[in-house]
């Protein structure tokens, strides 16, 4: 080894002190995930044909003190003043952070295609009952559950696509935040949900706060954020509950609670609630992929806020949602 950065250092935990001067194999240790065999063909092959190679997949870097770490990239061969191959330049980057998402998204896309066969095979059986016209002049009271069925069903179908749609621009990082009144995205999506909170017999409570500063967001996020929180509490609520929605100032963020009064969650619940798929005990009767939450959380990070849960059992659960306000 003849040259050493500190990155190097951070990654392996050898400094620059230690290794210099030392043969490469006895500090840096690649192996492969699979059998933990040493690994270094990439390097080897880079110096032998003078072309860079990249490192294979599921790599292993053993640090000093001998935890593992999985690791991505490449070696390019380094040449001497007669156009000779006398060394290799090898670069290594910690990629544990680009494996999780990349399973996230890939459990995300298992779930959601398979949480859409249900709603699928219901409007294929609701749509193959109208060909038997015989059964249909029987039975016209069928034709309007049918209806109803397959409306539900598409409207289920229609939110888990959103859901991973949101998922899928969340990991690639694509918001634009502008300033935003937030009481106007909140009744929009009050207006949409009026439907489902009179289904199920929930009185909404909501006064805007007059003059309330604008927040820093992105308007359509910002409404699928609180039309997730609201139906949420709309649906985990009693028959004949309340939603109330709520704003309050507090060190240059508005803070939006919304609170119900339903059957509440236990602590130890807490902190898997923003975790993908993650369903409360008890509530399987209730559709819903587990994503939501999850989905929600990151939309707020994604502009500088953040959202904290209180909840007792038997009284109710309350989100409340800190965002920064405009400067």
């Amino acid at each position: 080894i003849i040259s050493w950065n500190k990155e190097a250092t951070a990654l392996t935990g050898w400094s620059r002190q230690q290794v210099l001067g030392r043969p490469m194999r006895e500090v840096v240790k690649f192996i492969r995930e699979s059998d933990e065999k040493e690994n270094i063909v990439f390097i080897e092959e880079a110096m032998l044909y003078g072309e860079q190679k990249t490192m294979e997949e599921h790599t292993l870097l053993i640090r000093k003190d001998g935890t593992e770490i999985p690791v991505g990239d490449s070696a390019a061969p380094v040449f001497g003043s007669s156009g000779e191959v006398t060394g290799a330049m090898i670069i290594f980057r910690d990629i544990s952070k680009e494996r999780e998402a990349q399973k996230i998204r890939e459990e995300i896309v298992f779930q959601t295609i398979h949480d859409l066969r249900a709603p699928s095979t219901a409007i294929k059986l609701a749509a193959e009952s109208y060909n038997d016209a015989e059964y249909l002049a029987k039975h016209p009271e069928a034709l309007k559950e049918g209806i109803e069925l397959i409306k539900e069903a598409n409207s289920r179908m229609l939110g888990l696509i959103n859901s991973l749609l949101e998922s899928a621009r969340g990991k690639a990082g694509i918001v634009k935040s502008e300033r935003v009144v937030l009481p106007n995205i909140i009744q929009g999506a009050l207006k949409e949900l009026a439907p489902v909170a009179a289904r199920k017999n929930v009185k909404i409570e909501y006064v805007p706060q007059p003059n309330l500063p604008e927040v820093l967001a992105h308007p359509e996020r910002l409404k699928e954020t609180f039309s997730n929180l609201i139906d949420n509490a709309i649906k985990y609520n009693k028959d004949g509950g309340t939603v109330t929605i709520a704003h309050q100032l507090e060190g240059g963020f508005v803070k939006t609670t919304v609170q119900d009064t339903g059957v509440g969650i236990s602590a130890e619940n807490f902190s898997k609630l923003f975790t993908p798929y993650f369903r409360v005990d008890g509530r399987e009767h209730i559709q819903g992929t587990g994503l939501g939450l999850f989905i929600v959380k990151k939309l707020i990070e994604e502009v500088g806020g953040s959202i904290t849960v209180d909840s007792k059992i038997g009284e109710g659960t309350g989100f409340t949602v800190s965002l920064p306000i405009t400067g």
